[in-house]
């Protein structure tokens, strides 16, 4: 819940979205948004939603009263809530005492503040700010107090507490802002100088009182991380400075495109290539470089529009102005040809016969409207981009990691998983091999928690000089150095909005799962125990990583149960391949599992098995290339098996 977004391009502005969505969905929760200034649900919650977060972009006015008695009924149904940053609206009200809360005016605000109490889950990013200004006393009854401040008259505030309703963490104690930083002679941003006290995702798993259960993962295909690829259009008519200056959209077909193999999503701006655009005099030359990239098998194709829009916003509001987009003669902005009409422009002049549009990349600020996502949706592609996931051991936190997107009104936005060589070069003024550190990005959305997938996302323009060149190529090394499944754009933002829909359920002895096919990977903790591989179950395999453990699905729907012992049937840990299709079996000769793996590059798969097992590739028997800890792994040269079975004798 927030308070100051007027309109759907705001959302991304507010604190809920911005930084405690991304938590949420690790924990495997999607989030809906609600303005406190207008009419909150008045239908029953319990049941629906796991529960509520407040957090207010400003001081409330009229909608404060109605806003606590709107949490005072859902605290009654037992609907958990967390309020993070300004609480005044509830804590300062008689109904305080409801929520077992003391509040009281400080004596004096100018005292020295010391620490009284602290548990260790704070001080994630960043340790609590004593901030004279900011405190007041406040007990809080039958309370998990986290953090408690006290000041020489020995006045207290329970400054972050769980509670029997939830909990909450008063300002400054959830972000902190250091003192402004310097990167590479630019001022450094409000965003990237903030820092998380509470540890934001457990804070909110043990606040929402959330359960131990198996939840949808996005950043996982069968066992292993993704890997995608994306470029964005811009810069397709800029010349190399390489001998003999060719178009930067040449060296990257010849020395990026087609050395690395991978999965791509390429695109192009209908504007600056085709003969209506900003370089009618090169259009032929460019849009027979983008001929050949799109005739690549292994790339899918995009569109990045017609005229670029750098605020989506304003080109929308302001159609004939020219300063929101590329400036093109005779054309006012119109939504539909930005999308629909560029996708028909590459589909009729550019495509292959038969290979369509599959993905939209939204340009500019990537802050788009529910009308545009509508119309990408009816034109039949996928659409992602935006969100700003930054992180570096320079700017070492998950403020900069973005949640997996944004909704607005019925539609859903996908944020790319982290951000191209602009934001690595300071808006390219250089240095030049800035986007290498991406690799930092990587490693550190990896591990300790996995948040995102690998993306290597870049522009054009990456191609046009040496060290960006050098930089993008080391990028692609690191990548396959990597056990990752390598994945189309399409695929993923397939899956991330099946995480929107998709339903995890109990059951009596377990859980229930139930998606629409494209999100096959569940996470689960480690103490659930290990997941059983039986008949029925969907469930193929697991992988574990750190304290946790990845569950692959053969099926959209799924029974999962767990037990403390190790299984005896064969499973799959890993593979860099989509399961197209799983069964698993016990009969009075031993346990059976059968796969179909689809994948982008020669497969390797992983399997637990005992010594005694046999496994069929396409009714051709196959070995192990080498077995250690028990883990049989097998490497071919095909990128499909139709019929993989592994069978184990009693």
């Amino acid at each position: 819940i927030h308070n100051t977004a007027n309109t759907e391009y705001d959302l991304i502005n507010t604190n809920v979205q911005h930084y405690a969505t991304m938590p949420l969905n690790y924990l495997g929760y999607s989030a809906e948004y609600l303005d406190a200034r207008r009419p909150l649900p008045a239908e029953q919650l319990t049941g629906r939603y796991a529960g509520i977060v407040v957090w207010l972009d400003q001081a409330t006015g009229r909608e404060g009263a109605a806003l606590r008695a709107w949490l005072t009924q859902q605290r009654k149904v037992g609907v958990p809530i967390v309020i993070l940053g300004d609480g005044a609206f509830l804590f300062e009200s008689v109904d305080a005492e409801q929520f077992g809360l003391k509040y009281s005016k400080s004596a004096n605000g100018r005292m020295r503040l010391h620490v009284e109490q602290r548990d260790a889950l704070l001080g994630f990013e960043v340790q609590p700010a004593l901030d004279r200004a900011a405190f007041f006393p406040l007990r809080a009854r039958d309370a998990n107090v986290l953090l408690t401040l006290a000041n020489e008259l020995n006045e207290t505030q329970d400054a972050i507490a769980l509670t029997a309703w939830g909990g909450y963490a008063l300002n400054p104690h959830v972000l902190v802002e250091l003192p402004s930083m310097l990167d590479n002679g630019k001022a450094g941003n409000t965003s990237r100088n903030l820092r998380w006290v509470i540890n934001p995702i457990e804070f909110l798993r043990r606040a929402l009182q959330l359960p131990e259960m198996p939840v949808p993962d996005v950043t996982t295909e069968s066992g292993r991380r993704m890997l995608m690829v994306h470029m964005d259009g811009d810069g397709f008519a800029n010349k190399g400075e390489f001998s003999g200056s060719p178009y930067g959209a040449e060296v990257l077909l010849d020395q990026i495109l087609k050395k690395y193999p991978l999965p791509m999503t390429m695109s192009v701006i209908q504007g600056e290539i085709a003969t209506n655009g900003l370089y009618p005099a090169q259009s032929a030359a460019l849009e027979g470089i983008a001929r050949e990239i799109f005739a690549l098998p292994h790339v899918e194709i995009a569109s990045h529009s017609f005229s670029h829009p750098f605020q989506w916003r304003k080109a929308v509001a302001n159609p004939d102005e020219e300063g929101y987009r590329l400036k093109l003669k005779n054309y006012d902005f119109d939504l539909r040809q930005e999308i629909t009409g560029s996708i028909n422009y590459i589909e009729t002049r550019l495509a292959p016969p038969g290979k369509k549009v599959k993905v939209f990349l939204w340009t500019g600020d990537c802050n788009v409207g529910s009308d545009a996502m509508g119309i990408a949706a009816q034109a039949g592609v996928a659409s992602m981009n935006g969100g700003e996931t930054t992180i570096t051991r320079s700017f070492p936190t998950l403020t900069l990691v973005a949640p997996l997107g944004v909704s607005k009104d019925r539609q859903f936005q996908v944020y790319a998983p982290n951000q191209n060589e602009n934001v690595y070069t300071n808006d390219w003024q250089g240095p030049f091999y800035g986007y290498e550190r991406v690799i930092e990005t990587f490693e550190m959305t990896g591990t300790p928690y996995r948040l995102k997938p690998v993306d290597i996302y870049f522009h054009t323009y990456s191609a046009s000089k040496p060290a960006s060149l050098k930089a993008l190529d080391r990028v692609f090394k690191w990548a396959l150095a990597q056990p990752l499944t390598p994945v189309h754009i399409s695929d993923y933002v397939r899956q991330v909005q099946d995480f929107n829909h998709l339903v995890v359920a109990r059951s009596r002895d377990g859980w229930l799962v139930r998606g629409d096919g494209n999100l096959r990977e569940l996470r689960a903790p480690l103490s659930l125990g290990q997941p059983v591989i039986e008949a029925g179950s969907a469930v193929v395999g697991f992988n574990r990583s750190e304290n946790r453990q990845y569950l692959h699905l053969g099926d959209s729907e799924a029974s999962i149960r767990f037990a403390p012992a190790a299984t005896s049937a064969p499973y799959l840990v890993s593979a860099n391949a989509r399961i197209a299709h799983a069964s698993s079996g016990e009969t009075a000769d031993g346990n059976t599992l059968n796969l179909a793996l689809s994948g982008q590059v020669p497969l390797q798969f992983d399997l637990s098995m005992g010594a005694r097992c046999s496994v069929h590739a396409d009714d051709r028997a196959i070995r192990a290339d080498s077995i250690r800890n028990g883990i049989s792994h097998f490497s071919t040269r095909t990128h499909v098996i139709d019929e993989l079975r592994i069978h184990c004798p009693r």
